[in-house]
This record gives C-alpha cells, structure tokens and sequence, in this order.
C-alpha cells in the first residue's frame, strides 16, 4: 500500500477569481477537481513506474469518489477531459497525468459506508488534518500523520516531499504556523526557509 497526500492552504484563496477559468467552466467544484489532477499527477506516476517494473503494460488505476449529491461524474469527466485533450502541454506544465494507466471509463463514485477503502482514505485525510489544523486550545497532533510514513510514497533515495507528500502553494513562509504545526512539515523533508521564522509562543494560531 502507498499514501498520497495533498495539504493545501486555503486561506489565500478569500475572494480570489480567476477569469479565465471562469469563461472556461462554471463547475462549482473547481478547486476540488484540481486537487485531484494534483494528486492523481503522482499517483499515476507512481503506477506507471511500476508497470514499468512489473512487466504489467496496460494495467489502469481504478478510481473511487465518495458520492456527494453537490459532486457530479460529468464535472470530473469534463475537468480531466480537458486536461486529456492539452496533450500534456497544460498551462501549468511542472508535472502532467500519466494517460497510460488512466482509464475514463473505470471511474466509479459509491456511498462512502460501502466501500473500505474510501473509508481508510478518510482514516489517512484526518491524521494530516489533526497534524494542520489547531484545536480550541491552540494545537494541534502530528502523532498520527508521523505513523503514516512509512506508507507515504517516496522514490528510491529521495524524500517524500512532493510525491506523497504534497503542499499546495509550496511556501507557506508567510502564513505564520505555529511550532505546533510546523511538526508534520519538517517530518515530511519540507524546507525549514519555507516555513517561515520561529514563532514566538504568544503567536496566534492559523489553520491550512
């Protein structure tokens, strides 16, 4: 088994509009769906590479939504459609969807109680919010994100930093994390620069 999460501070997204985007798709979910072509950049890097390995050319990933009434099949099919269709010459090109393990067609969303493994996907996404997130008290606990480790997928000698481990946007220097918070970051390799100063002990809290 291999873990790919995506931790994204949504606090410098108050208010913003994007334009262009907008004349393009009117998906209510857009942020979503794009934080999923972040996450499925790796993963499918990941499963191409042990095809690779494997001698398993043609294998596809199956890939599993929990069904939510305000999130559709289509917006997805649209997003990624659309994505397909650059050619992987996107318009932010630092990584792109590996198409050779991508199957359009084995894309399924369920009632969350019925499937496990959407149910452990949610067991992975509350460790790395507890870790991020600050409690009425002002901390919050690393402990469970740090016991992931070992499952977060990280390339032969390299870190885990931006491969199952990803921040989006990649500083976060100007936020001003706690101590606290900063613990589950420098587990994972991020840089000590990007994570700004050391916060003085009367500082506020800021949650991602």
């Amino acid at each position: 088994m291999r873990l790919f999460v995506v931790i994204s501070n949504k606090q410098n997204m108050r208010r913003y509009k994007n334009q262009s985007a907008n004349r393009i798709s009117q998906h209510k979910h857009w942020f979503y769906w794009w934080a999923t072509r972040l996450l499925l950049e790796r993963v499918t890097y990941f499963c191409a590479t042990r095809n690779e390995q494997d001698g398993t050319p043609g294998r596809t990933l199956q890939i599993e939504f929990s069904r939510r009434k305000d999130l559709k099949r289509r917006e997805f099919t649209d997003y990624f459609t659309r994505l397909w269709a650059q050619a992987n010459k996107p318009f932010l090109a630092k990584r792109c969807v590996d198409w050779s393990v991508f199957d359009f067609q084995n894309v399924h969303f369920h009632d969350h109680h019925t499937r496990a493994g959407l149910q452990f996907a949610d067991v992975v996404a509350s460790a790395f919010y507890q870790a991020v997130n600050t409690h009425p008290h002002g901390t919050c606990c690393s402990d469970y994100g740090r016991l992931l480790l070992p499952r977060v997928y990280r390339p032969t000698g390299r870190s885990a930093l931006d491969e199952g481990f990803t921040v989006w946007p990649y500083s976060l220097a100007e936020i001003g994390l706690t101590e606290n918070q900063k613990e589950i970051f420098r587990c994972y390799g991020y840089p000590e620069a990007r994570l700004g100063k050391r916060a003085a002990r009367s500082q506020s809290s800021t949650g991602v």
